[in-house]
Parts: structure tokens; sequence; C-alpha cells
């Protein structure tokens, strides 16, 4: 098991050259190809939805505005893939052409909308990067962020502003023992393999965990040597904590579920989940 395909989404956005840079180290990591896609929505369907009110002048000025918006955003997520990849001198290809053995890099300009596109392109990839994204585009809740996580069946990495790391910073397993947590820990067997150090960290009162113990075999079998931290909760948030013994031990990547609720509920999110998503420090590795 291995990564040899990434899908990046570099949206323009403020986490754009966060998500590129990690996504650019997952494929020199790995000898993956790397595909950079940004989406560029078309702009006639918003043009019907403007509010009550707007006449035809506002109208027009707040599609001139939303029209420049988008190709900001596209001319600034061209240029990183300039600057990071083709004036940096990694191996470039075109999207279409026959992938090779070593680390590859794909510009790839689509028009439609974020979340379906993910959608489909994201589920035949080993690994899909992203930035946290803008408030302006949903935040925790965005519909890109939804179909990553919960309508590809692949593995995200959320970029944080801290760059990822991997090897050199050791790779935390945040664990509970969870369905969503095995899929995480599954999926990022490639990572842990290389890792010089892994964390088995589990936020709990409880004085022993025989799961961990098990969980440690479990990753040796897989010539993994890990470290069990069973941290008591001392009247924080469990992201709270996890975050503190994150930061202590210098972890450049932490592995964990991506905890759902139904769609019927208000948030898309549970509340661990939402919480390390909203961290902008932190480089995650999500499964749900």
């Amino acid at each position: 098991m291995t990564i040899r395909s990434v899908l990046a989404l570099v949206d323009g956005g403020s986490s754009s050259e966060q998500a590129l840079k990690a996504a650019i180290r997952v494929g020199l990591t790995f000898d993956a190809h790397v595909e950079i896609l940004h989406v560029e929505p078309p702009l006639n369907p918003f043009v019907p939805a403007l509010p009550d009110g707007v006449g035809a002048a506002g109208a027009a000025q707040m599609a001139d505005d939303l029209e420049a918006d988008i190709r900001k955003r596209a001319e600034i997520a061209r240029g990183l893939f300039q600057t990071h990849c083709i004036d940096a001198g990694l191996k470039t290809i075109e999207p279409d052409d026959e992938r090779i053995a070593i680390a590859s890099f794909a510009w790839r300009l689509v028009s439609g909308h974020d979340n379906p596109e993910l959608a489909r392109r994201g589920r035949l990839v080993d690994l899909i990067v992203m930035g946290r994204p803008d408030a302006a585009d949903g935040g925790v809740d965005s519909a890109a962020l939804e179909a990553a996580l919960f309508d590809t069946g692949r593995p995200v990495l959320i970029a944080g502003n801290d760059e990822l790391t991997v090897p050199e910073a050791p790779i935390a397993i945040a664990w509970d023992g969870s369905r969503e947590a095995t899929r995480g820990l599954s999926a990022a067997l490639p990572f842990l393999k290389i890792a010089k150090r892994a964390l088995i960290l589990s936020v709990s009162d409880a004085p022993k965990d025989d799961g961990l113990e098990n969980l440690a075999i479990y990753l040796r079998g897989h010539g993994i040597d890990s470290e069990i931290q069973l941290i008591a909760n001392q009247e924080r948030t469990i992201a709270e904590t996890l975050h503190q013994e994150l930061q202590s031990h210098g972890v450049g990547l932490t592995v964990m579920g991506a905890y759902g609720h139904s769609v019927i509920s208000e948030f898309l999110f549970g509340g661990v989940t939402r919480d390390m998503l909203k961290d902008q420090q932190l480089t995650l590795f999500l499964a749900h």
C-alpha cells in the first residue's frame, strides 16, 4: 500500500499555497502523480439569485465583482502552480498524459463547482489534499470539504499553516477505537511506515486502555514502532487537550477519523472534528 495519485484542490483562497505545498511534499515523498485542480465556477447561474430590490445597475455591478473575483482566484491558483512547480523545476506534465514512475505534477482547470468536481474526480485517487476553506466559502461547513470527506470514500489531508514535515516530524494518531479512527489509521499506513516516530494519543480519564496496546501490536505487524500517550482530560475539551499534546511533541501530521452528524443536523461535523478543523496550524489526515 502506498500513495501513487493525489488530487489537490487549489481554489485561489487564503490557504491555497499551504495546500499546494503539502501536495508537492506528498508527491515528492511517494513519487506520486499530483493533479492540481482549480474549479472555476460559471457566472451565469449566480446572476438570477440576486437580492430583492437590486436594480439593473446594481445587478450588473454585482456580476462584474463576482466575475473579477473568479478571475482573480484562477490567476492566484495558476501563479502558485507556476512558482512552486514549473519555476521550481519539478516534473510537470499535461493532466491527461501517461503518468510516469517519478513524482509528476499537472495543472487542470475546469468549469463547474468544487463539490461535484471533487466528488467525481476524488474517487479514483489515493489521497485528496486541500486547505481549510475560507469563511466566505463556508469554512468548516463548506460544500467542498463535505464532498471531499463524505462523497469520495478517500482520505483527505487538510493542510495547516505549519508545513507538512514528513517523515522528519512525528506523526500522531488521535485514537478512540471508533470505526472512523480505524479508517483513518488504515489509510494513513503509507505515512506511518516512513515516519521516524509514531505517537498514539488517547484522551481518557481511565488509568489504562488495553485497546491502545492492541493498536501498538497491530502497527508493529506493519513494521511501525509507536509510543502510547494516554492523556488525562483536565477540564478542557478533547480538541484543546489534543492540540496541547501535538504542539508539545512537534507533531507534523495528525491522523484521525472524520466524525459526521446526520445531514438533517444543524452542523455537518461532530464536536472534536469541528474543533480540530478550526485549528489553522494543524495538518490533519482525515477519513470517514
